[in-house]
């Protein structure tokens, strides 16, 4: 069939095609708590498309491709009920949720919240109608709410290549994405709902930002109305006609008929009236069907859910032609009913009379019409006039005659149905429909049970006992038999159940093959310590002294405890006599220790004041006197009170510092009136100086008279001072002040502001922040009460979970934690688990800088294991830092659970929110569910931390563990685990948010052309004093944080933070705006008596609730005054209505796209002096991008300056002459200097002689070089180049910019955190790996760019990186080049609520089974599956539901289906295949398939083609060419899956001139025959499974509950007795109820179809389910497969749309899978399944060839030797710069296991065995070798670096 011709659907699709979505999960990662829309016709169009419905204006284009021409009005109609049954239960007014919205009709007019009737409503949404997208109502509806994002269709089929009904899919498609293109023009970011999966109580789509959209204007809202009008014909059918009938319409008949009937819904009123109609118009219209209609309605009623599940009933036979004319009927009847909804009166007024009735008529609406009942009703209704009816079932159907008789006159009593005075009726058998005329039984037969094989285990038996399953003993002989390759693990010289230590495989005897490190491994150790001390240094910011850890053996408290003890037993004297003599002798050796101690302390202390006063007047008359300004001269000053530690002269040298402020104050800044706003800064630093030095211990009534004498010169009422004093010293000052006298300037700051005004002002970042503090000897500062909570609860032994801002001081618990467990004894171990390996770098180089400790064996301190490196002994260690894959391996290891696990004291888990996330978070969980231990859990971003709290107590309310000090009796046992929560909500340092434009003001620091950069502004030392203020720079502009509000906000975020400069802007406009019924109360008056005389940070906080409470009831009200209050805090600070530099046209859009205007903003947060700046760009590219323009930027100006300054090239021509001097002159070697006069003196060496005319030139670089001399910035770059990093980024460095991301090589990554820390690297680009707790604080944080990752979360961890605490007193973040809705968006936003996973998966069952069998059923294996079965409450965010039973279940099942696939035998003994599947556990469900293959013996057959088995015999390029393309096509099938999208245009792919297949081929017919069948047993065992459940468990609460609106069926159904006969479907549980009435049974089709229609309240997961769908209308990417064919990083990316950036890690992933099959693989041969897992210590996970390629380049460069150098032994050989010790490594990568593989002897299985290793490791081989072309250098990825990737082929949406 031809294409219909619509060129605006062609340009829409053009236009679509060249978009680039990315696939989030749009509820936790993306959008969180955020409001959203989702765009009602987009969902009913996904509805409908679901073919298990039985059914066979924007209202056309809900219609699904599928639906046949006569059936559209079905559509029509259900899409008009829901959008009233919506309706009337959405909220009457603007509420947080979800909106669904509606688009329709041909007139612009809106009915939302307003014109909704009063009743029974739910306040979690709202519904709006519009009647065309490009109305002005629906502009500002959008305005007012900004939606984070709505959720629309693109108008794609859901079956590729789908051409049923052609024409109306193109006008449909062309309607939707002309609709998203206009969303996307007004800025708002689009999702597509057809791409919808639901994957581990996630939710993933496709998001398209608006951001990064161009819209074309040639798509204007014309197009849009024809193409609706084009399918408004093409769906209009000869019923269409009815309309013209029905146009009279009686809007108050609705009225009228409940007047009569008032217990009548809309529904049934809105049938009567239509069927009225129908009658009156069409009198051939027989009276049985009109009957049958009226009863069919009585039967919805009163039957519930369950009874009405009726079979398919068909057209043909004798009641083929009634069927017919029932549809023609229910056509007539649709269309009346259409036609009157389209009435705005009638349908106001039916809603209207029915508001108050819905409690008693069940669903109304959404329970519109039961076709299927009608028919059966119609097909028997003289059979059901004999049947004796309860009275009221007849009383109703009386009414519905008697209302119907009245409205049109016609009397169908002849109908009427018999009374009954019993309930108990049964439908006669003459009821039951003639055979061969019901469904057949594809959907209504059930399926057969599945009988159970036969599994005990004494561990699992106690958890599962309660589940009754039938088990049939007999089916021993059914069991699963042994392939070949499985008996090939068992052969007798091989097998042996004997432990393996440290033994060879040698004739009977199973050991462990010695295995050689390689030389880059054991070198890499080394390097890797060296790197680790480097980065110590560099945190500790010089030499580090560790404090020597000794375990505690006497200590006086616990002296004290035994003396307490020994009291209370009276009948021990000996032992109290031996305790009260021990606490004596303690007592005074402590009493002597402390005179002596105190002695000491006194001497020194002497002598450190004599050294300081000598100090402080050298200070001042050297230094601070020959200032050449007071600017520099205070500067100085700072810097002494910094280093100073004695208080007689900190005190005195900032008096000095206050009037020289004051000095500055006057004379700069009280000349004019308008000048004198912009020096209260350094009034501000006046004030804080005053409020130390009157909180010092050494202040004395001189101090005291001269700091009053500046108050009164400022205006101010001198501050209170002590009550007390100390005596006067002899001498009042050291150094008279230079005290300031009166002027005639007016200097009085105070006449313009009062004091309380002044300090919420301009004080704010210098109150005093400690919260409650108190001296603690525990911890070496003084905590606040939250922290002292932390710490009681840590010594209690107890599970602490922090919630605390970052930099509010969390850090420290974990360290506390640590020296805990090293001070208790020698082999307790402590595990800090990390997200980043970044941040795992960071923690091991602290604890390198704070702990040491002696140890007689070669245990550690500290060790890190991460999957590429490990650095010391993860077991002979005592704090383990890790991420959370290691912990989780380690903690299922046979290997360690009898040595190590027993040993682990507690778990700390480091921003613990990662639990969230999509893609490990199910990791950090399983660790929680798994934790033997106590555990610290710690973040700053939890959005639900109360309900994640209550979690986190049941799952450690399992854990059983040993009380410290107790034996192993029962008095010795504790049974569970406290969860302290302490939730601390207050920064350290306030954030200051500005957005940043040029097209504000325009450009400074370029020449007039906009091209070239003119250089960085020089900033005189002491320009900037104080905090830097960003407002003395109009491109900056303020964003209050209420002004980021919305209208339709109807609360405040939960962690909005004020300062209080917003507080007190805040109040100043509230004030402003308030009336009458809403007004400010007269003590929030800053000058009330609530403030103390010095403001402190809690006094603010209490301040800022306090506005806040009234906010939150401004807020609720849309009379209230917050309107004008948001327009008010806008209009201050002008930051609504500026156009983004972004969107500017003319000359400044150079600046945006060169980034030019991000070389200003530099160049102002410069001159500001609010550098450091971390600029954060969620996308790798991108960073990568702007690092080379900012490069090219400074370059190019450099060279202009260096051409055009006549200064430069004096001093170049200075230098040049100098130098030749210096040629000419020799100076002896043994001349005194003295003697020495050198003729070089006349040129001035002491500025020229180090001047070099190749650096960069300070106005042209970002660098700080007085903090990294050049000697080690020269070893830092000659490092990077050993390392092969590109050279633009070592330029970059020099220039003072640094880019930290991922996808750049560590040592680069490790370069900028080192120099960023020391103040060299002034820059910093960056994506998320800097946002995750590592130490690098910033002064100012700027996001640059929009970007999908750009979330609420993301938002709040980047912005937290502002304000260097101890350094910064606030810190600033920049919005640049982000619209202003997502700014806003991202302030007010809510931190997204923690949502778990099902944990519970295949192969983690499997896990736990080898972890039982191969530790010998080890105390901790048994704890650990105790612990995770016993869990009532196994997921994040299920708390308030017991899953439990669901859960045990579940494992049964999983049992089931191990025991099935071969890899469980009936006692639980893992066998065969199990260890390798569970090696690949990140992989499931591919792991479970390749399990599969591998029993069927399909890799036997496709590697059988070897002629021979010997692992280097030789064969044919064809034959291995061969067994190689078949393996990688399967392979790429179950590994690295990316499916294309439901709308990829795949023709268009296939036809593409490319080398790259790009649609993975189908599974060869073997594998995809076994895939088959083994999808089929899964779907068997789980029916199995939810069948089972079902019938054991009840549901407690009928599946008859609308999820969306709560809606239930009337409380008052007919008895269960009352069937429908032969008719009805069998009797279900599994089903849901809903699904039920479309005529489906518990027979389930697919895994699909279970998991989408089971019963509601059974929880069951897709990722719980081993299943990987091969036959359904899913297309891979072949982008595997195609790198393997022709290994070209620019084919995948052009071809199969995989960006540039991510290219090394998937390949890097597959090569890891390669080498896990091959290493398993090895292993099975060697040792057999009983070894192999016995052996497996958790420590060695195998490696992708890119980290080992990685892992040499890195040894090479730390080595001193070139990346580049060939990987050969000759090569390696002529390194000197390697010890000897290489030469005892092996030459090659190869695995010595090969000599023992090798070995003859052994079964033909064996030999097939050892070719289908021998298949992989060719395989592995290949695949290697091109992945190692394209990673000889990782600056590949650097070429273009972004998270996702941008570059994609534009109608492949990944």
């Amino acid at each position: 069939m031809d294409s219909p011709e619509y060129p605006a659907t062609r340009s829409l699709e053009r236009w679509f095609a060249s978009l680039y979505p990315t696939r989030i999960n749009i509820v936790g990662d993306f959008a969180g708590r955020e409001l959203f829309i989702l765009e009602g016709d987009s969902l009913l169009r996904v509805a409908f498309s679901d073919e298990r419905i039985d059914m066979n204006g924007h209202e056309n284009f809900c219609i699904p491709e599928h639906a046949n021409r006569d059936n559209c009005y079905k559509y029509q109609l259900s899409r008009a009920c829901i959008i009233q049954h919506l309706r009337r239960y959405a909220a009457t007014g603007p509420t947080e949720g979800v909106h669904s919205d509606q688009i329709s009709g041909e007139d612009e007019q809106a009915t939302g919240p307003g014109s909704m009737p009063t009743g029974r409503t739910n306040s979690e949404f709202q519904v709006h109608e519009f009647l065309t997208p490009y109305s002005q109502k629906f502009r500002l509806y959008i305005k007012r709410i900004r939606p984070y994002f709505i959720l629309t269709h693109d108008g794609s089929t859901l079956k590729h290549g789908d051409n049923r009904n052609l024409s109306r899919i193109k006008l449909q498609k062309g309607v939707l994405l002309g609709f998203m293109r206009h969303i996307l023009s007004i800025n708002v970011t689009v999702g597509l709902i057809q791409e919808v999966e639901f994957q581990n109580s996630k939710v993933f789509t496709l998001i398209i930002p608006a951001s990064e959209v161009i819209v074309p204007t040639t798509l204007t809202p014309g197009i849009f109305s024809h193409l609706y009008e084009s399918l408004s014909q093409e769906l209009q059918t000869p019923a269409t006609g009815l309309k013209a009938i029905f146009e009279k319409v009686n809007t108050q008949a609705p009225i009228r008929t409940a007047n009569i009937n008032p217990n009548l819904d809309p529904s049934t009123i809105l049938h009567l009236q239509s069927l009225a109609m129908v009658a009156k118009q069409q009198a051939t219209i027989s009276p049985e069907y009109i009957a049958a209609f009226i009863l069919h309605l009585v039967l919805k009623r009163f039957l519930s859910l369950s009874q009405r599940r009726i079979s398919r009933i068909g057209s043909s036979g004798r009641l083929g032609p009634v069927f017919t004319k029932a549809d023609e009927f229910l056509k007539s009847l649709g269309m009346c009913q259409l036609t009157l909804f389209g009435n705005s009166g009638y349908s106001h007024s039916l809603i209207s009379a029915t508001s108050g009735v819905q409690s008693l008529t069940g669903f109304g609406l959404a329970d519109h019409i039961d076709g299927r009942l009608f028919k059966y009703v119609l097909s028997n209704l003289v059979s059901i006039q004999n049947v004796e009816f309860p009275s009221d079932i007849l009383a109703y159907y009386d009414s519905l005659l008697e209302a119907f008789k009245d409205d049109t006159g016609l009397d169908i009593s002849q109908f009427g149905l018999q009374h009954c005075s019993s309930s108990n009726v049964n439908y006669p058998s003459r009821c039951q429909m003639p055979d061969g005329e019901a469904e057949d039984d594809t959907t209504g037969a059930t399926h057969a049970s599945l009988r159970v094989l036969p599994f005990s285990n004494p561990v699992f038996n106690e958890h599962l006992s309660y589940i009754q399953l039938a088990v049939d003993t007999q089916l021993s002989a059914q069991m699963p038999t042994l392939s070949p390759l499985e008996k090939a693990l068992y052969e007798s010289h091989w097998h042996s159940t004997r432990r393996l230590d440290d033994m060879r495989a040698q004739g009977d005897k199973l050991v462990r093959i010695p295995q050689k490190l390689k030389w880059w491994q054991l070198k890499g150790n080394q390097v890797a310590l060296t790197k680790m001390l480097r980065y110590a240094k560099n945190l500790a910011g010089g030499e580090i002294n560790p404090e020597l850890i000794v375990v505690k053996k006497f200590d006086v408290k616990v002296v004290r405890n035994q003396a307490k003890n020994a009291e209370q037993n009276q009948s021990n004297r000996t032992a109290r006599a031996k305790v009260g003599k021990a606490l004596n002798c303690a007592q005074a050796q402590a009493s002597k220790i402390e005179q002596i101690k105190a002695a000491n302390e006194q001497r020194i202390s002497i002598k450190n004041q004599t050294k300081a006063v000598a100090s402080w007047k050298s200070f001042y008359r050297e230094l601070c006197v020959p200032c050449e300004t007071k600017r520099r001269a205070i500067v100085a000053l700072t810097g002494f009170i910094s280093k100073s530690k004695e208080e007689t002269v900190t005190i005195e040298a900032r008096l000095f510092k206050c009037c020289l402020l004051f000095e500055v104050w006057k004379e700069e800044y009280c000349v004019s009136k308008e000048n004198k706003s912009r020096g209260y800064t350094l009034v501000a630093l006046i004030f804080n100086e005053a409020k130390l030095i009157l909180a010092s211990p050494k202040l004395t009534v001189c101090i005291k008279d001269a700091l009053d004498a500046i108050f009164t010169l400022l205006g101010f009422t001198p501050l209170s001072s002590p009550k007390s004093f100390p005596s006067p010293e002899k001498v009042s000052f050291i150094l008279p002040p230079p005290i300031p006298s009166k002027s005639v300037i007016n200097t009085k700051a105070g006449k313009d502001l009062k004091l309380h005004d002044f300090q919420l002002q301009y004080c704010g970042p210098y109150m005093e922040r400690n919260l409650d503090p108190v001296d603690d000897p525990r911890v070496k500062f003084k905590p606040d009460g939250w922290q002292i909570k932390v710490l009681d609860a840590l010594d209690e032994d107890k599970s602490v979970f922090v919630v605390a801002p970052t930099s509010s001081g969390k850090t420290f618990i974990a360290y506390y934690a640590m020296e805990k467990i090293l001070r208790a004894d020698n082999d307790g171990v402590l595990v800090y688990i990390a997200p980043t390996k970044a941040l795992v770098n960071q923690i091991a180089a602290e604890l390198q800088t704070r702990f040491d400790k002696k140890y007689k064996d070669a245990h550690t301190v500290w060790a890190i294991h991460t999957r590429d490196y490990r650095i010391n002994s993860p077991q002979k260690c005592q704090i383990l830092v890790t991420v959370p894959h290691i912990l989780q391996i380690m903690l299922l290891s046979p290997a360690l659970a009898s040595s190590w696990s027993p040993r682990l004291k507690r778990i700390v888990l480091d921003e613990v929110h990662c639990i969230g996330k999509a893609d490990d978070g199910v990791v950090w969980e399983q660790i929680l569910l798994l934790a033997p231990c106590p555990i610290i859990a710690l973040s700053a971003t939890v959005g639900n931390p109360v309900q994640f709290h209550k979690w986190l107590q049941l799952t450690q309310s399992t854990i059983v563990r040993q009380k410290p000090g107790k034996g192993s009796t029962s008095e010795g046992i504790a049974r569970g685990v406290t969860v302290e929560l302490i939730h601390h909500r207050h920064r350290y340092n306030d954030l200051r948010k500005f957005r940043y434009s040029i097209a504000i003001q325009h450009p400074t620091n370029f020449i007039d052309d906009g091209t070239v950069f003119k250089g960085l502004d020089k900033v005189p030392v002491g320009t900037h004093l104080g905090i830097p203020n960003l407002d003395d720079i109009p491109r900056f502009r303020f964003i209050h944080p209420i002004a980021a509000l919305y209208e339709s906000d109807d609360h405040l975020p939960d962690d909005l933070v004020l300062e209080s400069r917003d507080c007190y802007t805040l109040w100043c406009a509230m004030v402003s705006v308030q009336n009458a019924k809403y007004p400010v109360p007269k003590g929030l008056e800053p000058s009330s008596a609530s403030f103390p005389e010095i403001i402190n940070k809690v006094d603010v906080i209490k301040w800022e609730e306090a506005l806040k409470c009234i906010l939150r009831t401004w807020l609720k009200d849309r009379d209230s005054p917050m309107a004008k209050l948001l327009d008010l805090l806008r209009t201050k600070n002008s930051n609504v209505n500026i156009e983004d530099a972004s969107n500017a046209r003319g000359k400044w859009e150079a600046y945006s796209q060169h980034f030019l205007d991000t070389m200003q903003l530099l160049s102002d947060l410069h001159k500001l002096n609010a550098l450091p700046a971390l600029l954060f760009i969620y996308d790798r590219e991108t960073c990568n991008r702007l690092c080379k323009h900012l490069v090219n930027i400074l370059e190019v100006g450099e060279n202009q300056y260096r051409q055009t300054n006549l200064e430069w090239k004096r001093k170049v021509e200075e230098k040049e002459s100098f130098n030749k001097a210096k040629r000419r002159v020799k100076i002896p070697k043994k001349v005194a200097a003295d003697n020495l006069e050198d003729p070089r003196d006349a040129l001035d060496s002491v500025s020229i002689e180090y001047f070099d005319p190749n650096a960069p030139i300070q106005e042209f670089t970002l660098a700080d070089p007085s903090k990294c001399s050049k000697a080690e910035l020269e070893s830092e770059l000659q490092e990077l180049r050993l390392a092969e990093i590109p050279e633009v980024f070592t330029r970059a460095l020099q220039r003072g910019i640094g880019v930290h991301h991922a996808g750049i090589p560590r040592p680069l990554r490790e370069c900028v955190e080192r120099l960023f820390r020391k103040g060299y690297l002034r820059v910093v680009i960056a994506t998320g790996t800097l946002s995750l707790g590592i130490n690098m604080p910033c002064a100012t944080v700027v996001f640059v760019t929009d970007n999908v990752y750009l979330t609420p979360l993301n938002f709040r961890q980047a912005s937290g990186r502002a304000g260097r605490r101890g350094f910064d007193f606030l810190g600033n973040v920049v919005f640049h080049k982000i619209p202003v809705y997502k700014v806003h968006r991202l302030m007010n936003s809510h931190l997204p609520s923690l949502t778990g996973h099902f944990p519970t998966s295949t192969t983690l069952i499997l896990r736990l089974f080898i972890l039982l069998y191969g530790s010998g059923n080890s105390d901790h294996a048994v704890a650990s599956i105790n612990t995770l079965l016993s869990q009532n409450h196994i997921s994040v965010g299920l708390e308030q539901i017991n899953f439990k039973e669901q859960v045990m279940h579940h494992v049964r099942f999983s049992i089931e289906y191990l025991r099935r696939t071969n890899l469980l035998n009936a006692s639980g003994t893992p066998i065969n295949f199990a260890n390798c599947v569970a090696n690949l556990y990140y992989t499931e469900p591919g792991n479970l398939m390749l399990n599969a293959l591998l029993h069927a013996g399909v890799f036997h057959r496709i590697c059988s083609q070897f002629s021979t088995a010997s692992l280097s015999g030789p064969e044919s390029d064809s034959v291995k060419g061969d067994v190689n393309r078949n393996l990688m096509l399967i392979l790429a099938h179950f590994f690295g899956r990316i499916p294309f999208t439901k709308g990829a245009d795949l023709k268009a792919l296939l036809q593409r001139r490319s080398s790259s297949t790009v649609v993975l081929a189908k599974l060869p017919e073997e594998a995809l025959n076994v895939i088959r069948e083994h999808n089929q047993l899964t779907l068997e065992i789980f029916i199995n499974y939810i069948k089972t459940f079902a019938e054991q468990h009840p549901a407690s609460v009928p599946d008859n509950t609308l999820p969306f609106t709560s809606t239930r069926p009337s409380p008052t159904p007919a008895p269960e007795s009352i069937h429908l006969g032969s008719n009805s479907l069998p009797s279900g549980s599994a089903r849901s109820c809903f699904v039920s009435l479309s005529g489906h049974s518990d027979h389930f089709t697919s895994i699909d179809d279970l998991l989408t229609s089971c019963r509601g309240d059974i929880l069951l997961e897709s990722s719980g389910i081993p299943y990987i769908p091969v036959d359904e209308d899913i297309k891979l990417n072949a982008y595997l497969y195609d790198f393997f064919l022709h290994g070209s990083v620019v084919e995948l990316e052009k071809a199969n749309g995989i960006s540039k950036s991510g290219v090394w890690f998937v390949l890097n992933d597959f090569s890891m899978v390669l080498a896990t099959v091959v290493t398993c693989l090895k292993n099975l041969i060697i040792y057999g399944p009983d070894g192999d897992m016995r052996l497996a210590d958790g420590e060695n996970p195998d490696l992708g060839a890119g980290d080992v390629l990685e892992a040499k380049r890195d040894v090479k460069a730390a080595a001193g030797e070139d990346a580049r150098t060939k990987d050969s032994p000759s090569n390696r050989r002529q390194n000197t710069a390697l010890d000897d010790s290489e030469s005892e490594f092996s030459d090659d990568d190869s695995d010595d296991s090969a000599s023992y593989i090798e070995q003859s002897g052994g079964s033909n299985e064996r030999e097939q065995l050892l070719k289908v290793l021998k298949g992989f490791v060719g395989l592995q081989t290949s695949f290697n070798e091109k992945f190692k072309a394209i990673s000889a250098t990782k600056s590949d990825r650097n070429k273009g670096a972004g998270r996702r990737g941008k570059k994609r082929l534009p109608n492949l949406r990944i």
